[in-house]
């Protein structure tokens, strides 16, 4: 059973993750308490603002670089000439992204040290080489990758913000904290794979764009749809609910970045094991996601369980209670993404990242128009309704496109 799932690959990946999903939860405490909730509401929205624009920069690495990776191992040639074409392309975006941003920056005038000190973080988001050892399944060294990047947050957070206005350095910390390590490692990629990305093919940078887009034109959805509700938020509402928002949004991104490690993790070795024997594949995918979502679900019922049972007024004020009250209200919800996970792996295997797309574009408009008029109407709790119709409708239309896809095929789950 062990070896079937893959679970020391969890167990070790799992080790460094859980560094990762409990960084933000000891780094908060401390930015909420020094700087105020308002503050913490601008880190929110420059967050989603770069994790959107981080879109650009992976550009498919996460779904379609690991699948090149993954079934290639065998083939270092492939890797090689995959590897130089996706860097003299990442060359590329990030440069034209900073020229861009910094410029909208300086026009923009509002919170310029808070987004200039982000261009570093920018630059960390693109030297990331974790998907590369996802891909491997080198699991040994993304767990060295977080723990000293994480830990070296942690404690710089906790050593350099001590004034109300030091959340201006956040970005700065994380990204030279990210930045150091990724280099190290990025630098060892390159000498082992003999990457040139100074000799630039604009046939090669040309033929990522156009096999790749729409699989990130999917992720840029995805992460539009993440991340457009506390953008929305802190222009209707301002930036102390934005960061009641973010506060909430946090406890939900631990479910994703789990769901993010469940991902990585079981996606390769499904590519690897559904390549081989598709029959293998399917028993593999529809197993392990059982066990996820058995997990995901226990630990969603403990949690409201605690919650319906502990008398929070004996340990916290009422504007405590009120942000756990918003909070909690959260916890169902990466139940619902993890039930469409099995059907869009498949989905991604078999090339459908165009339909995928077309999906996507379809919730950001959802998303945009229920978010802003739901929370014009209810406050926070709007925008909370709007998660919900958004997930269910991702899930559900994931769910019946496979089901209407296997009829034409010999596939099933």
């Amino acid at each position: 059973m062990i070896k079937k799932l893959g679970l020391k690959n969890y167990a070790s990946f799992g080790f460094g993750q859980i560094i990762s999903l409990l960084t933000p939860i000891i780094i908060a405490p401390r930015l909420i308490s020094v700087c105020g909730i308002e503050n913490w509401g601008k880190i929110g929205v420059g967050i989603s603002i770069f994790l959107i624009l981080n879109i650009f920069l992976d550009f498919g690495n996460l779904i379609t670089g690991i699948k090149t990776i993954s079934t290639n191992k065998n083939n270092p040639l492939k890797i090689t000439q995959y590897l130089s074409a996706i860097y003299q392309f990442k060359f590329v975006v990030l440069s034209a992204l900073l020229a861009f941003f910094i410029i909208i920056i300086i026009i923009l005038n509002k919170e310029v040290f808070l987004y200039l000190f982000g261009t570093i973080y920018l630059v960390s988001l693109a030297s990331n080489p974790i998907w590369y050892y996802q891909a491997l399944e080198q699991f040994k060294k993304i767990n060295t990758i977080i723990i000293i990047s994480r830990l070296t947050q942690i404690i710089l957070i906790y050593l350099l913000i001590i004034n109300k206005n030091d959340y201006i350095y956040y970005f700065l910390i994380i990204g030279l904290s990210n930045l150091v390590v990724n280099i190290y490692f990025l630098r060892k990629i390159f000498l082992q794979n003999k990457i040139n990305i100074i000799s630039f093919s604009k046939t090669n940078i040309v033929e990522i764009f156009k096999s790749e887009f729409s699989i990130v034109l999917s992720n840029l959805s995805i992460s539009l749809y993440v991340n457009i509700p506390i953008l929305i938020i802190s222009s209707l509402l301002g930036n102390y609910q934005s960061g009641i928002y973010k506060i909430a949004e946090m406890i939900v991104g631990l479910f994703r970045s789990y769901l993010s490690v469940f991902f990585a993790v079981s996606f390769p070795r499904f590519c690897i094991q559904y390549k081989n024997d598709k029959k293998e594949g399917l028993n593999f995918i529809q197993l392990i996601n059982k066990v996820n979502i058995a997990a995901l679900f226990t630990l969603s019922a403990l949690l409201l369980g605690v919650y319906l049972i502990l008398p929070l007024e004996l340990y916290f004020p009422s504007k405590t209670i009120e942000i756990i009250d918003f909070v909690i209200k959260f916890i169902p919800i990466p139940i619902i993404i993890a039930l469409n996970i099995p059907f869009y792996q498949l989905l991604l295997y078999n090339s459908k990242e165009k339909e995928i797309s077309y999906l996507s574009m379809i919730t950001v408009v959802i998303m945009f128009v229920s978010c802003y008029f739901l929370t014009l109407i209810y406050q926070l709790n709007g925008s909370l309704i709007s998660l919900y119709i958004v997930e269910t409708f991702i899930t559900g239309s994931i769910i019946l496109y496979y089901y209407k896809y296997i009829k034409t095929t010999n596939q099933n789950i």
